[in-house]
């Protein structure tokens, strides 16, 4: 199926509200935005018209519509998806294609299927270890994590909402976690699996 969605004029703006047609509306509250720019294709795929729907990001063209349609938005790799001979890098390489879609299985799909160098690629970088849909069947490892009260640098003290926000979901990652502890803002914990994370 192809189909022209709506995008913000020269797609460089994080809404989607071109003058020629008004805003986009998002599917789940139409007094809400979409974003942008891929706001028309991140409509589409939230309504299920589409099961997925081409984007691209630069500064968060697939990630901002992504987040405010609770879909699921990836930007991949420099140069893991292919963008033809001759084609112009985007933003000096800083814009990538992919798809905005409904699940993470769909995702690692779509990777799977439009990973690899095109013909006349100016770049080539090596494939995933393992094809994304396999790494998705593995059980998560072990994590630890920490959350810090205090925010990097000059050490002020963290908003009380944002603290509290934090705070929450620490909790609630505590329970999927081997270890969790309050830290200073510069220390991490790793895990077993070589990931860390940090609530500062």
């Amino acid at each position: 199926m192809i189909g022209r969605t709506r995008s913000p004029e020269f797609a460089f703006n994080a809404t989607t509200e071109p003058k020629v047609h008004g805003p986009t509306r998002n599917p789940y509250d139409l007094g809400r935005s979409v974003g942008g720019s891929s706001g028309g294709a991140g409509a589409l795929v939230a309504s299920r018209a589409l099961a997925v729907a081409h984007a691209t990001d630069g500064g968060g063209s697939i990630r901002i519509p992504a987040s405010l349609c609770g879909i699921v938005g990836l930007k991949p790799t420099r140069e893991r998806i292919p963008v033809g001979p001759g084609q112009w890098e985007g933003l000096h390489g800083m814009a990538h294609d992919f798809v905005l879609c409904r699940t993470l299985r769909d995702c690692a799909a779509m990777l799977d299927v439009l990973h690899g160098p095109a013909p006349g690629e100016k770049y080539v970088i090596p494939p995933p270890a393992r094809p994304p849909r396999r790494g998705g069947r593995r059980r998560p490892g072990a994590a630890s994590g920490s959350a810090g009260r205090r925010t990097p640098g000059r050490a002020r003290p963290v908003d009380p909402e944002v603290r509290a926000a934090t705070e929450r979901v620490a909790v609630a990652l505590a329970g999927r976690a081997t270890r969790s502890r309050q830290a200073s803002p510069r220390s991490t914990t790793s895990s077993s699996t070589g990931r860390s994370w940090s609530g500062s």
